[in-house]
């Protein structure tokens, strides 16, 4: 490709209001350009993402993997409704497929979760990546640490161990002033207390001396009320996995009050509670408590009665569940739950995918005959962040420095001098290199060496090759890597 007639200029200066490197060098490399319609990609960063499409491609083949077109295959639902005709009994077992669209999806039927890990950890290494792996719900992501990036995870500053903060193990520390003797119940006036933060400012007491309401509805049908220390969140993720995996929202302020509730007082105490999870339905309350109201006692809870909070409330002896367990959302400072004495700091980072596996509700007959749940398992790479991460891990102050599995080309040809001999030289060995297979971009503009130079260092192809009147002299052109200092006069025809 000419460069004289690439459509997208290079730009000088970063574009105002850009913060990342990669995004401020994807518009200068002229990349991409932000639109009203969104970002489009031009020439040149169009046929970066397809050669990084090529590796995932190849990497997901080389797994088994055989491409399917579909705009998106996440749902469980759909994997069920493909599998029905084409997948009847274990005789057709395993199969791995995949799709490419803004995200690389793999899936791999009743095979090994390893498969689909590997064929990701080999795109990311050709890719000359080197994420993190941590635990995530129902299996790993894929991490990139980076002090401005959009996602974050928990790690141990001491053991190392990190996750998601749905999937941290942690541990949650006894309330420091917490007296273990229970006091009787009262009922004490609280107005204008309709938050944790005002509740514990009023009455004098740590937040961890408060209990928390979350009302939820699940599957449309039934009144999730879940109760966490007043110092904790809650983790809908992990509500939605203890409940089975169906649809969660908040409820609304009538549903609240259906359920004898009342917002910024509810309780627990006084619902009409299913006794245990096979009671659930949509005649009860369900209502889940995490672990962490063991960690204290006497707590302030509300009365489910506006202007009026519970004091002294305690677990079992006030109040009942559903269910006792783990649905808290870590946060930074807590202790990690696998060494027990380093604390999970949150960092930034991006994230590049993740793998899972689970259960599907398609079915396949086993060998006695019967029907068993397909285990699924699931990759997926996000092509945009990787292109992103592959730039914000590789440049210099200068440009980008592509992973030639990657670069839009592998030379950089630049044409220098005013001799007619050298414009020949420069075009005869563009078409000989052309000839021979070679992705080269040709810089044939009538420009200045410094122009020419510095495009080409913000570019970042792989490989530099330079014509001019002083080379030419020499012997050859001048080649230099785009990630050396050294450059050397090669002979032309040692090039091509």
């Amino acid at each position: 490709m000419r460069l004289s007639t690439l459509f997208g200029k290079t730009l000088r200066e970063p574009p105002a209001a850009t913060e990342l490197i990669s995004r401020q060098l994807a518009q200068r490399a002229a990349l991409i350009r932000p639109t009203s319609a969104g970002d489009v990609y031009l020439p040149l960063g169009w046929r970066a993402r397809e050669r990084l499409l090529n590796v995932l491609r190849a990497e997901l083949d080389a797994a088994g993997g055989q491409e399917i077109s579909v705009s998106d295959l996440s749902a469980d639902s759909l994997i069920a409704e493909l599998c029905r005709r084409d997948v009847i009994s274990y005789r057709d077992l395993p199969k791995v497929f995949y799709s490419i669209g803004a995200t690389a999806r793999g899936y791999a039927l009743q095979a090994d979760f390893d498969t689909l890990r590997a064929a990701c950890a080999r795109a990311f290494a050709i890719c000359d990546l080197k994420p993190l792996e941590i635990e995530a719900d129902s299996g790993i992501d894929f991490v990139l640490t980076h002090e401005k990036g959009l996602d974050s995870f928990l790690q141990c500053d001491t053991c190392g161990y990190a996750a998601t903060a749905g999937a941290a193990e942690f541990k949650i520390d006894p309330c420091a002033d917490a007296d273990a003797t229970s006091l009787p119940l009262e009922k004490a006036a609280t107005p204008n207390c309709n938050t944790i933060a005002a509740l514990a400012a009023f009455l004098d007491l740590p937040k961890c001396r408060t209990l928390k309401a979350l009302m939820h509805i699940y599957d449309e049908s039934e009144f999730v009320f879940v109760v966490v220390r007043g110092d904790l969140d809650v983790s809908e993720q992990k509500v939605r996995r203890l409940l089975g995996g169906g649809p969660l929202r908040p409820a609304t302020e009538a549903e609240i009050a259906d359920a004898g509730a009342v917002p910024g007082y509810a309780s627990p105490r006084g619902l009409h509670i299913a006794p245990s999870p096979a009671d659930r339905s949509q005649t009860f309350v369900t209502v889940i408590a995490d672990e962490s109201i063991d960690t204290s006692a006497n707590y302030a809870a509300g009365a489910n009665e506006a202007g009026y909070h519970f004091l002294n409330l305690n677990y079992p002896r006030d109040f009942k569940a559903t269910l006792v367990a783990k649905v808290a959302l870590p946060v930074d400072g807590l202790h990690c739950g696998d060494c027990k004495t380093g604390l999970l700091r949150e960092t930034s980072a991006f994230r590049l995918g993740g793998c899972r596996q689970w259960d599907s509700t398609a079915t396949a007959l086993s060998p006695e005959g019967r029907p068993q749940p397909l285990t699924v398992a699931t990759s997926e790479m996000d092509v945009d962040g990787l292109l992103a991460a592959i730039i914000e891990t590789h440049h210099d102050q200068a440009g980008i420095l592509w992973p030639e599995a990657i670069a839009p080309f592998h030379y950089h040809l630049l044409k220098l001098g005013k001799a007619p001999e050298t414009a020949t030289a420069a075009d005869q060995l563009y078409a000989e290199l052309l000839m021979k297979g070679k992705r080269v971009l040709y810089d044939d503009r009538d420009e200045s060496a410094g122009v020419k130079f510095a495009d080409a260092d913000l570019l970042g192809m792989p490989v530099r090759i330079t014509v001019s009147d002083k080379s030419l002299k020499a012997g050859g052109a001048e080649v230099k890597r785009r990630s050396a200092a050294d450059k050397e006069i090669v002979a032309l025809d040692s090039i091509a």
